[in-house]
């Protein structure tokens, strides 16, 4: 072999030790981006779910206030004080 050939395949050998690092390095970014994707894409997910329980636990308390609201307005017309409705008058 003479030394242009030798030379030929150890530029050649370099090159391709060159390719395939930079394709692990490639693969591997693209590993650790897919897993953000992941990873983003759960926290999102998790995100709307607290957000459904929060205007879920919203709507049942204003549900609740309005029917306490409610009560108490009936109570009011009827001369009763809160809280002692249904209890009767004593006689």
């Amino acid at each position: 072999m003479d030394i242009v050939s030798a030379i030929q395949q150890e530029v050649l050998k370099t090159t391709q030790q060159q390719v395939e690092a930079a394709l692990a390095a490639t693969n591997d970014a693209l590993r650790s981006a897919l897993d953000a994707t992941a990873q983003a894409d759960q926290q999102l997910s998790d995100g709307e779910s607290a957000m459904q329980q929060a205007a879920k636990a919203q709507d049942e308390a204003v549900a609740a206030a309005q029917q306490q609201a409610e009560q108490a307005m009936a109570a009011a017309v009827a001369g009763v004080p809160p809280g002692l409705e249904g209890q009767g008058n004593g006689s």
